[in-house]
């Protein structure tokens, strides 16, 4: 599929510290949440366009959880407006990237720096089992607002879609396409009165 480098530029940030040029398009609506576990290929680029680091001249794809801090501010923010198999320039000011002090000897302080992003798959998918044996595997499809959560007795309104996997789908693969068997909206349920299964209160 062809890059275009004449794709616009599009602000990510409200202080112009944060920039994402789209050179290929990736598939269908999802993208990554805080937490997943994504797999990427990169090129790190200073503006004079001196590569510092890349994982296609290792030949090896880079893992890590988006969100949680494990690398520059820049991809977290980034990573996650991008799709399956997209392609994107970011382009990261100081405060997005490693600010003041740079990352000597080869990032020098107050750079801003480009990184060619190529994403090629996430999991989302968490063990909230108690026993930790993947009984319960929960993704998170769109992320909620605030830290509270539902305890035993609360009202709750929900919407709710239960499918049959296929066979052939494993436990961890939350791109399966099942058969829906169950669909409600706007489902009002009391937490612990067994309105919902044990997993899905869990949930």
């Amino acid at each position: 599929m062809a890059t275009d480098s004449s794709a616009p530029e599009i602000q990510l940030s409200g202080d112009s510290g944060l920039k994402k040029q789209i050179l290929r398009e990736g598939q269908g609506e999802r993208r990554p949440t805080t937490g997943s576990e994504v797999v990427v290929h990169y090129v790190g680029r200073l503006l004079d366009g001196t590569v510092f680091d890349s994982s296609r001249d290792r030949n090896d794809y880079f893992t890590f959880n988006l969100g949680t801090g494990s690398v520059i501010k820049g991809w977290d923010e980034g990573i996650k407006t991008m799709r399956k198999g997209e392609l994107a320039l970011l382009t990261c000011g100081p405060d997005y990237a490693y600010g003041k002090r740079g990352s000597p000897p080869k990032i020098p302080p107050n750079a801003t720096l480009q990184f060619e992003v190529e994403l090629f798959s996430w999991s989302s998918l968490k063990d909230i089992s108690e026993r930790k044996d993947k009984g319960i595997m929960k993704a998170e499809v769109k992320q909620g607002e605030g830290y509270q959560t539902p305890k035993d007795e609360a009202r709750c309104v929900i919407n709710l879609v239960g499918k049959v996997l296929p066979a052939d789908a494993s436990e961890e693969d939350e791109e399966a396409d099942g058969e829906v068997f169950e669909r409600r909206e706007n489902y009002e349920v009391v937490i612990g009165e067994g309105q919902l299964t044990r997993s899905l209160e869990k949930c």
